[in-house]
This record gives C-alpha cells, sequence and structure tokens, in this order.
C-alpha cells in the first residue's frame, strides 16, 4: 500500500498541471457533462491534455543504477523491509457447511 501512495504521488505531480487539449486546427477543446442534479441541464468542461508516465522511465533508470552500482546496499534494504499480512490472515474462516447453515437459517427465521 505504502509503494501505491508513493507511485500515485509520483503521477499526481506528473500530470496534475496539465494544459488543455487543442484540436488539429489549435482550438480549445471541452466536453458537455449532463449530471443529474440539472435535471437535463449541462455544464461544459474543459479537456485536459493526455497523462504522461514519464516517472517511470526515470524510477527504472534511478532502480536499476542504484541495484547495478550497489547490490550489497540494494540487498541489505531488501532484506530489512517487513511485508504486512494479508487482511483476510487475521480473520478466522469458518467451514463451508456451517455458514451454508448459518446462511439457510437466516433466511428460515425470516421465512416463519
Amino acid at each position: 500500500m505504502y509503494s501505491r501512495l508513493l507511485l500515485s504521488a509520483l503521477h499526481y505531480n506528473e500530470n496534475a498541471k496539465r494544459s488543455q487539449a487543442r484540436n488539429k486546427r489549435g482550438e480549445l477543446i471541452y466536453k458537455l457533462r449532463f449530471p443529474k442534479y440539472k435535471k437535463g441541464g449541462f455544464t461544459v468542461q474543459p479537456v485536459p491534455e493526455s497523462q504522461t508516465f514519464d516517472y517511470v522511465s526515470k524510477l527504472m533508470i534511478e532502480l536499476t543504477e542504484q541495484t547495478v552500482l550497489n547490490p550489497d546496499d540494494a540487498a541489505t534494504v531488501w532484506k530489512d523491509i517487513v511485508v504486512p499480512p494479508t487482511l483476510c490472515s487475521a480473520f478466522q474462516r469458518p467451514s463451508k457447511s456451517d455458514a451454508v447453515q448459518q446462511h439457510c437459517s437466516r433466511f428460515k427465521k425470516v421465512l416463519d
């Protein structure tokens, strides 16, 4: 989750200030939205330029350089990382027959 958070921050930082897209004639592009709260009305929104992913290649180059130039340092860092247990491992899994019996008895109480 922490890695995902860092990647999303990098993606946001690169794409947060995209300028408005233009068509082939150089005119600004807009799109129409019809939100429910307008009850048939519309809003006009500018269309931003396409997203870029340049940070990925920079990140891959940096990662490769760090692991190739300092393999011992990279190995010690990877050994120190603690992988958290999965969320479902914190709960006890019931047997399938017990779960089915509980499910059926729940509906039986409602019908009686």
